[in-house]
């Protein structure tokens, strides 16, 4: 299995643990007021979102679910979590009473306020909405070496089948083209990736997973949010071919997925 695709696997599994809600065990002399507090929650949240009949019993060893959590990993800052969840620095220190010097560690449990997460998700609907039209009249231009639009593929050249290594398509351009993101989601990964330029992969919230080789110039970071139509680099000339190619991958679940029925949005 090649480093590439254990990322990409490593990764799906690291956005299904994400999505999960987070389960707090019920410990000796623990009460549902303590417990709240720890999560920044009220009482009553805490027993609506487990659908508790009687919150003067609480047995040791009892699960409880809590909403709106994130645990801490290695890697994680302040920062990218914020931009990951779309809030503000400010408002994840708020919401988890954290002070400037504060610095998360690994297995440190914060509260990502569900409101804001869910505007973000409404921002990026809108763009979708108004991107989708003109996406679903180009898509049915999108059989391979067929048409061209404008977010259905990264670049308008000659396609033909990725196999080997990789599995996927490979699109021919020329050195200097822009190379485009065909969904919405985060960017993830960009470092160079032997035999396939600067390779740039973006998580989208449905948890696919496209990847953008051939890069000779990048012009996102980790952490960016990018949208159908983002620029996301430059092509270059390919050591191995010798000519200026696009490799386009779409992983799902850690597996290989045909991109030309990958979704677009």
């Amino acid at each position: 299995m090649t480093r590439l695709t254990c990322f990409l696997l490593l990764f799906s599994l690291s956005v299904a643990t994400l999505q999960a809600e987070f389960v707090h065990v019920v410990k000796k002399n623990e009460t549902l007021f303590g417990i709240s507090r720890k999560y920044h929650l009220s009482v009553s949240e805490l027993i609506a979102y487990n659908d508790i009949d009687d919150p003067s019993h609480i047995p040791i060893g009892m699960e409880l679910k809590i909403p709106d959590m994130y645990e801490v990993r290695r890697g994680d800052t302040l920062y990218g979590l914020a931009r990951r969840f779309g809030i503000t620095l400010q408002e994840l220190r708020e919401q988890n009473d954290l002070d400037d010097t504060y610095m998360p560690k690994v297995g440190d449990i914060l509260r990502v306020p569900h409101n804001k997460v869910q505007s973000a998700e409404s921002s990026v609907v809108q763009n979708q909405d108004r991107t989708s039209s003109s996406s679903a009249a180009n898509a049915a231009k999108g059989t391979l070496n067929g048409g061209w639009g404008s977010v259905t593929w990264p670049h308008e050249g000659a396609r033909s089948s990725l196999s080997g290594k990789l599995t996927g398509v490979q699109i021919e351009g020329d050195k200097g083209d822009a190379i485009i993101s065909v969904s919405s989601g985060e960017v993830v990964w960009v470092a160079p990736y032997r035999g396939y330029g600067k390779m740039i992969i973006i998580a989208a919230p449905d948890n696919h997973m496209y990847a953008y080789g051939g890069n000779e110039t990048t012009s996102v970071k980790v952490g960016d949010r990018v949208f159908p139509g983002t620029e996301l680099g430059r092509l270059g000339i390919n050591s191995h071919e010798g000519k200026a190619v696009v490799f386009f991958l779409v992983y799902r679940n850690g597996r290989p997925l045909n991109p030309e029925i990958a979704p677009r949005r």
